[in-house]
């Protein structure tokens, strides 16, 4: 478990400038009247205070591209590959963050929900 995880931070390493980029480009969806200099330093802070953690790092990278890199890192270190379909038949409910129960309950409803806003 513990080379997982270690795998998982790697990967968050090779992802931590484009998401500082991602994340940059939220903030400034949010806050349109933000100059470049201000949304680049609040990406930067935001990105600098989630990642003391493994927790935080894997929170906010984007988990399609960190998922896929994992799955190939493990075909070629255990020959077994996995995709996001097969997690998802396996996932158990109390597993799913509370912020995507929220989401996706949203949707269900066709209700709107609030982006919060990055950056303040």
């Amino acid at each position: 478990m513990e080379e997982i995880g270690n795998q998982i931070d790697f990967i968050a390493e090779q992802l931590k400038e484009s998401t500082r980029d991602a994340l940059g480009t939220e903030i400034q969806k949010c806050n349109r009247s933000y100059a470049f200099a201000t949304v680049s330093q609040k990406a930067s802070e935001r990105i600098e205070s989630v990642w003391k953690s493994s927790h935080g790092r894997w929170s906010i990278i984007p988990g399609k591209e960190a998922f896929a890199r994992l799955s190939c890192w493990s075909k070629s270190s255990f020959n077994v590959s996995f995709s996001a379909v097969n997690i998802a038949r396996e996932i158990l409910p109390e597993e799913i963050d509370s912020e995507i129960v929220e989401v996706l309950t949203c949707i269900e409803m066709d209700r709107a929900f609030v982006c919060r806003e990055l950056g303040d």
